[in-house]
């Protein structure tokens, strides 16, 4: 898709006037992340392949020495870091697990100490299809019939419906 792109200037490209390419499927599997790769760099098939592989490992048994609890008791007391570690890397992978929560908890320590402090954004809603003083307000400014929607109004209008929040509130 992307080798037919225009090499010229900026400018000629923000002048094109046509697109020369056919139109895309808006059915299409994973087209947002076809679209905006930089967005969904790893998909959502990483999600799929980690649970799998989670599944996996606890299915997963494999026929070693058997040991009885005093030799097992004996093994942590003797090779206790080893066998915890061996524990906890076989374990991250599963979901819902302690070891899995405490990787994805240094993962987001991390990106902390390099990216800084996350920030949060807050989209409030206006509830403007139900006010009353925005439906008022659109009937006055248009000449349309008392039998609009008041959601009509405001998605064929939505200067006015600006406009007037910004003289209610300033």
């Amino acid at each position: 898709m992307n080798s037919n792109v225009n090499k010229g200037s900026d400018i000629q490209q923000y002048k094109m006037t046509h697109v020369r390419e056919d139109p895309l499927d808006n059915r299409q599997m994973h087209l947002d992340v076809m679209c905006f790769a930089t967005l969904f760099p790893t998909v959502r098939i990483k999600q799929i392949k980690e649970l799998k592989g989670g599944i996996f490992k606890l299915l997963n048994t494999v026929k070693g020495p058997s040991m009885t609890a005093a030799q097992f008791v004996d093994q942590v007391k003797t090779n206790g870091e080893l066998l915890e570690k061996r524990l906890c890397t076989m374990m991250n992978t599963v979901r819902g697990s302690n070891q899995y929560w405490y990787l994805r908890r240094s993962e987001v320590k991390r990106m902390i100490a390099e990216f800084g402090s996350p920030t949060f954004f807050l989209t409030f809603s206006c509830a403007e299809y139900t006010s009353e003083d925005i439906r008022e307000y659109l009937h006055k400014v248009n000449t349309v019939p008392q039998s609009y929607n008041t959601g009509t109004l405001c998605t064929e209008d939505p200067v006015s419906v600006s406009r007037q929040y910004s003289l209610k509130f300033n």
